[in-house]
């Protein structure tokens, strides 16, 4: 249930962030084809997808019994992560200055490395969610608030991560104004 709750968040956010209306959707559009990674008839569409692949995934893992769903959920999210990961490695190695519009918004920070390990620990988490979801007794609504509640949490931290780095980032100099 944490699993599918951290995920399931994470993606929501994600998803809510890239939707069409309020130029969201055409941002995340030009952040993609800033990246560089693919070519610019391809940059709309599979925009796209990935934002059909965000919401598809929030929607498999939302709490039912069905485990194949939640299975599908786990496994859309693991090749997501790392289409993002690969995506983003391409990018800083190519040194491409493109910034982050993982969960919309206008203020981006640029990638960096830790947008990579961050996706990758969404992997890890994804990963034992998949395994877990394999042999997850009943849901009961128990499970739900005693897992739900911490993976909200650290999935709102999570979608925050660029604020975290930048409020524990060592201070930049000040200049010193000589006379």
């Amino acid at each position: 249930m944490f699993g599918r709750c951290l995920i399931g968040v994470v993606f929501l956010f994600s998803a809510w962030g890239k939707r069409p209306g309020a130029g969201r959707f055409r941002q995340f559009s030009d952040s993609l084809a800033a990246m560089r990674v693919l070519p610019t008839r391809f940059v709309r569409p599979v925009a796209t997808v990935v934002v059909g692949a965000e919401t598809a995934v929030v929607l498999l893992l939302l709490p039912q019994p069905l485990r194949p769903l939640a299975v599908a959920g786990f496994a859309l999210a693991i090749v997501l992560l790392l289409g993002f990961a690969v995506s983003i490695g391409l990018v800083l190695r190519r040194g491409v200055q493109a910034s982050c519009r993982c969960f919309g918004g206008s203020g981006a920070a640029p990638f960096r490395r830790h947008h990579i390990v961050r996706n990758l620990v969404l992997v890890t988490a994804a990963g034992a969610g998949l395994v877990a979801a394999l042999a997850e007794p009943a849901i009961t609504w128990e499970a739900v608030a005693l897992g739900g509640g911490p993976a909200v949490v650290l999935a709102l931290l999570t979608t925050r991560l660029d604020d975290v780095v930048e409020l524990f980032a060592p201070a930049p100099p000040v200049p010193v104004r000589r006379r």
